[in-house]
């Protein structure tokens, strides 16, 4: 099979794709242990990432920028406040053991849908199938080591503090490849996030 591979600057977002994940998560996740919106975005990352690794292009083609706590699509928070306002979502806290600096309980927060995703309407199966793959994989894995994991791909480690992390680094080998990144690769990937992050 051929992959026609999508430049960066060829890729297109989609709001109502992105939506319709975040609903499809929520329902899938939302009564798992571990989840919580930290897990979200990173479903979201992994499963844009390996779309755009496998196919030549990602599934909701949303920016993602390199946070604290590893990457994240750029609009998520303006987003969760529009869906919370409208209805379509609501914001859990749920309670976890310990307290907090400021020694109030520690919760962790789930976006959970008020409606049933589009799914069907909105995706194609070999997409809900990477998203599939990607929720199985990090299911066991709490929100601070799925955190820790982000910050092991090669688009986090190239990209700069809050910065997009550029979709042709899902190219590279990431921290499960069997290759390691020479340094001259790491400096070239560093280039191309410069330059996309200039673009945009």
């Amino acid at each position: 099979m051929t992959v026609t591979m999508m430049t960066t600057r060829n890729i297109e977002y989609s709001e109502e794709k992105l939506i319709e994940l975040v609903l499809y998560i929520g329902a899938k996740c939302g009564l798992d242990e571990h989840y919580g919106t930290l897990k979200l975005n990173k479903i979201l990352f992994y499963s844009d990432f390996r779309a755009f690794r496998t196919r030549g292009k990602p599934i909701t083609g949303a920016t993602y920028k390199k946070y604290t706590h590893g990457p994240a699509p750029s609009v998520m928070k303006q987003l969760r406040r529009r869906l919370e306002s409208q209805g379509t979502t609501f914001e859990y806290k749920n309670p976890l053991e310990g307290i907090n600096e400021s020694g109030d309980p520690i919760s962790e927060k789930r976006l959970l849908p008020m409606r049933k995703p589009r799914i069907d309407e909105v995706l194609h199966p070999e997409e809900i199938a990477i998203v599939d793959l990607v929720i199985e994989q990090l299911r066991p894995l709490t929100g601070k080591q799925v955190s820790r994991k982000s910050h092991t791909h090669r688009g986090w480690k190239v990209a700069h503090m809050e910065k997009p992390i550029p979709y042709v680094a899902a190219l590279l080998p990431d921290e499960d490849g069997p290759l390691p990144l020479s340094a001259a690769d790491f400096q070239k990937a560093r280039q191309i996030a410069r330059d996309y992050s200039s673009a945009t």
